[in-house]
């Protein structure tokens, strides 16, 4: 049951009705049965590791508030730890290691029988166990109560418009507005549809068009080179936010039709002038997990500077291996690991006074910074080391003759030229409304428009949709695999 589908707008619905026309006292439940029913329209058979996932971490996150020997809880944290990320590495990682080993102990001459383990990986896991694992940490350190509601918990574990790709909700912002009583608030509730809406622009009229031109380029990587490559590494850049952060925003939207605010995922990440500050506006909640659980809890910055890029690598190299077992992503981790570290060393801070370039300070740190994104996100996107290899070393193939390498790329995409007119303008929108959001909320700016004005333009933006979106929805989202 999709986002995009028709089941999921009649299961809202029932959802949305049941929910408002309840008392308070029962608004958990009907939010917890319509996130396991939405978990289990898409993943059935893995709903009981989901319960005995959220079941564990709710009664050992009890013994953590408890215990008051300082050794007993850490190694009690320990063992939480352990036990409830062990679903996670045994569906994602397992059979990867032990394909690793076998083929690391046949290098040194001690054949193993090869290890043929293929499981399907629950989809959602990565997310809510992140989300059991910050919570049990924040318990152990004390910045969360434990919480003795297993509803309102198991609420917060199974949110359906967060359990398949995030946000990764703290216990301390969402579980107090799961138990708080709300009031229908119409504004909000209209400012989530709005977002939906946009959201699904993002979807339908450039990632599932943009998946369209390049799934055939990167499923044949070898049968291509030159413009068409450079095309597809950018295009993908492009698709994979609108894809993400399009879920993000229908995910938000449907929580605010709840009265519930999720934590905003992405900030015009694209217009970074670093890559530092591109990872406070991309994939907010994760990066934002990894630096307080993992690069804080390394030693951070706080001890020199060759312990702090240690720390950003490894740090790096964390959120590559958790997207996928794969050493593609490991890559991708370490490129941005490398390249954070880089930048510390060469950025300087402006001294009192001086003023630089406008040019300098804004436009080129922004395309340095996405062209770097892009190069990465070859690796993120191939299925192999070696193909990214192909794929790098034949991006300028051709270029010396510029009109012909341009003319072919774009013919080998398969561009017409209405479907590029067509792509061109919905990422035009995409990027006006982004350079819009850095100083200003468009939806606000929006319904305060008056209504002869808003009306119509609500209208022309859903008749827009329809013309731009592809024939062929494609029901899934990039980060479902993760």
């Amino acid at each position: 049951m999709s986002f995009n589908s028709l089941a999921f707008v009649g299961f809202l619905l029932v959802a949305f009705g049941l929910y408002w026309a309840l008392p308070h006292r029962f608004r958990w439940g009907v939010l917890l049965v319509a996130s396991y029913l939405f978990y289990a329209s898409w993943s059935p058979t893995f709903i009981f590791l989901l319960l005995a996932t959220t079941a564990l971490s709710y009664a050992l996150a009890l013994l953590l508030g408890r215990c008051v020997d300082t050794r007993q809880k850490k190694q009690l944290l320990v063992l939480a730890l352990i036990a409830c990320s062990g679903g996670l590495f045994a569906f994602k990682y397992l059979s990867w290691l032990a394909r690793g080993a076998v083929t690391l102990l046949g290098t040194f001459a001690l054949p193993l029988q090869p290890v043929t383990l293929k499981l399907l990986v629950p989809i959602g896991i990565s997310f809510y166990t992140l989300r059991t694992l910050g919570y049990l940490v924040d318990v152990y350190r004390g910045t969360s109560p434990a919480e003795k509601h297993f509803g309102h918990y198991a609420v917060f574990i199974s949110f359906f418009p967060s359990i398949i790709s995030g946000p990764i909700e703290r216990a301390c912002t969402l579980l107090p507005q799961i138990k708080k009583e709300h009031s229908f608030d119409y504004a909000s509730a209209t400012y989530g549809l709005k977002l939906i809406a946009w959201g699904f622009f993002k979807k339908l009229a450039i990632a599932d068009v943009i998946a369209q031109l390049i799934n055939p380029i990167f499923a044949d990587v070898y049968s291509h080179s030159g413009f068409v490559l450079v095309l597809s590494a950018v295009l993908f850049a492009v698709q994979i936010y609108g894809d993400f952060s399009g879920y993000t925003d229908i995910a938000l939207g449907v929580a605010r039709l709840f009265g519930i605010n999720l934590t905003q995922n992405f900030k015009s990440p694209y217009f970074s002038r670093s890559l530092k500050e591109f990872w406070r506006r991309w994939h907010i909640s994760l990066s934002t997990w990894l630096r307080d659980y993992i690069y804080i809890p390394l030693g951070g910055n706080r001890q020199g500077k060759a312990k702090t890029a240690l720390n950003l690598l490894i740090t790096f190299l964390v959120s590559g291996l958790w997207h996928g077992a794969n050493l593609t992503f490991l890559a991708w981790g370490f490129f941005h690991g490398a390249g954070a570290i880089i930048e510390g060393l060469f950025t300087r801070k402006n001294k009192p006074g001086e003023t630089r370039h406008r040019l300098l300070r804004s436009v080129i740190p922004v395309l340095l910074t996405f062209t770097f994104c892009c190069f990465a996100w070859i690796f993120f996107r191939v299925n192999t080391l070696s193909e990214a290899g192909y794929f790098i070393s034949h991006l300028f193939t051709g270029v010396r003759a510029p009109i012909h390498y341009l003319h072919t790329g774009l013919f080998a995409m398969g561009f017409t030229r209405v479907s590029l007119m067509e792509l061109v303008l919905a990422c035009f929108l995409l990027i006006v409304f982004d350079a819009v959001s850095l100083k200003a909320d468009v939806f606000k700016r929006l319904g305060s428009l008056p209504r002869l004005i808003r009306w119509p333009f609500y209208v022309s933006f859903v008749l827009l949709l329809v013309a731009l979106m592809p024939v062929a929805v494609n029901p899934n989202f990039i980060y479902f695999r993760f």
